[in-house]
Order: structure tokens, then sequence, then C-alpha cells
């Protein structure tokens, strides 16, 4: 939840109080209970987004929650967002794909599947990726975003605003 809360930009403290926070919270899981998947979860999340970060014991944590527990949706698809960052393109998406298998309706897992599609300029199928997000949480404003940016780079600029238009109105505080 830290590291969520720390890459969202979560008003939580500073960025070395949040990564120590995150830090200890993970070890102490680990802790309690070393062959929880969540645990080591946190553990890579720790390593990979937080100073000092280290790929491959981020990598190595992750690939070891996954293998406690392959069934571990979040795992797949946090491993996926590393892998994107990393930009292991082929290797991401597998892992995005292993997580809708597990939950066919993470909208997030279909949003940065997306992502993957539109950096490579495969721009129908990231759209249709896009799509689906929205129907399963038309609330959400990312989603929007995205399809907004798509619309825009396949020349619909009409569309992109209206999308660029209801992110905003999604976004907005209530």
């Amino acid at each position: 939840t830290l590291t969520l809360a720390y890459g969202y930009g979560a008003p939580l403290g500073s960025d070395d109080s949040l990564a120590a926070r995150a830090r200890r919270s993970a070890e102490r899981a680990l802790q309690l209970d070393s062959t929880a998947s969540d645990a080591w979860l946190a553990l890579a999340a720790v390593q990979f987004w937080f100073l000092p970060i280290d790929v491959d014991a981020a990598l190595a944590a992750m690939r070891h929650a996954i293998t406690l527990d392959p069934r571990n949706a979040e795992a797949q698809h946090a491993l996926g967002v590393m892998l994107q960052s990393l930009q292991e393109d082929s290797a991401a998406i597998a892992a995005f794909q292993r997580a809708l298998a597990l939950e066919p309706t993470r909208g997030v897992t279909l949003l940065d599947m997306a992502e993957v599609r539109y950096t490579q300029r495969r721009f129908a199928e990231a759209r249709l990726l896009v799509d689906s997000a929205i129907v399963l949480d038309p609330l959400q404003s990312r989603p929007f975003w995205l399809r907004g940016a798509l619309r825009q780079t396949m020349g619909d600029i009409a569309g992109g605003r209206t999308d660029a238009e209801t992110a905003l109105r999604q976004s907005a505080p209530k």
C-alpha cells in the first residue's frame, strides 16, 4: 500500500520516510510469514521503486512470490509493470496475460497492457484494451486519458478532446 501511495503521489510524508516505512512493513511481513506470496510482492515493490533500487533482487523476490502462489494475479501484474518499466515488452505482456487469465476483470492490467501496445505503435490493439477497461470501470480517469492520447495519435482530434474532458471530470475532487 505504501509503495502504491508513493507511486500515485499520495501526501503521506517524504519519499525517504515512505520508503523506510514500506521497507519495514515488507520485512515485518516476511518475519511473520516467509511463505506469504504477498509479503514477497511487497518486498519486491520496495526494492524496485524505492532508493536504493535493486532490480535483480526485486525481480527475484517477485518471481519467488509467484512461485509461492502462481495464482496471485496481483504478483503477475506487478511483475508485468516491472518488466514494462525495464522495456521488456514481450515479457511484460506475458505477465499481464497471466494476470488476466487469473482475473479477467482486472481493468488496471488491461490499461498497463494497452500502454505497452501504445508504445509499440499497435494502436488498434491498445484501443480495444482501453475500451475494455472503460467498460469494466467507467468512472476511472486513467483509461480516458489513454484513449484520448490514442485518438489524438490516430487523427481523431475531437474524440481525443472529448476523452480528455471526460478524464478531467472523472479526476476532479468530488
